[in-house]
């Protein structure tokens, strides 16, 4: 039978279809695979540079989290976009039809994006928050009514704990403003003219 099979196969069309078709399909899978890991090794450390630069006066650590929180997020959001790429240029390779598939795609990301905005706000304003250094862990700070030390702080959110010990989970999305007071000048020490 495995014989009966082999015999009916066009072996021409074949090879042809392995050496064009199937060799652009093996470059697709390899190119995605060397900018994933491009994006794996090199985006933490353009980051870094990145980040350590415009905040020359942080302490290490500080600096270290800010640009593997910020690098984290763009390295996702970069290999994801190639892994969703490349998936459609290979089914397009294969012969599968993607433009229903991409309109699909469309009208689910249309939904998604609606259900999502506050958490795509949310990562956006972390981004800022981070990238800006608006304040940082150990700070005093005032967001969102609340006043606080920093506990910690991602792209999703921020994490105070208040006087009375109580701990604030707060999306930065809900920031619009945010006050630092750590570095606060005291009444005593402001110069003539000045008021707080």
């Amino acid at each position: 039978m495995f014989a009966f099979l082999i015999s009916d196969l066009d072996w021409d069309r074949t090879t042809d279809w392995l050496a064009t078709h199937g060799l652009r399909i093996v470059f697709i899978v390899l190119l995605a695979a060397i900018i994933a890991q491009l994006m794996t090794h090199l985006m933490p450390r353009v980051v870094g540079v990145a980040v350590s630069r415009q905040l020359l006066q942080e302490p290490a650590e500080d600096v270290k989290r800010r640009a593997e929180t910020i690098s984290t997020a763009l390295r996702n959001t970069v290999i994801v976009f190639v892994f969703v790429t490349s998936a459609f240029m290979i089914l397009a390779e294969v012969g599968i039809n993607i433009t229903p598939l991409l309109t699909g795609a469309g009208i689910i990301g249309v939904a998604l994006g609606f259900g999502a905005q506050s958490l795509v706000r949310d990562v956006i304003k972390g981004f800022f928050i981070l990238l800006e250094n608006q304040y940082s862990r150990g700070d005093l700070i005032t967001i969102a009514g609340v006043s606080g030390i920093v506990d910690d702080i991602t792209l999703r959110r921020t994490v105070i704990h208040d006087d009375r010990g109580v701990v604030h989970y707060i999306p930065n999305g809900e920031i619009t403003v945010a006050s630092n007071r750590t570095n606060e000048v005291p009444a005593s020490d402001q110069g003539p003219g000045q008021t707080h």
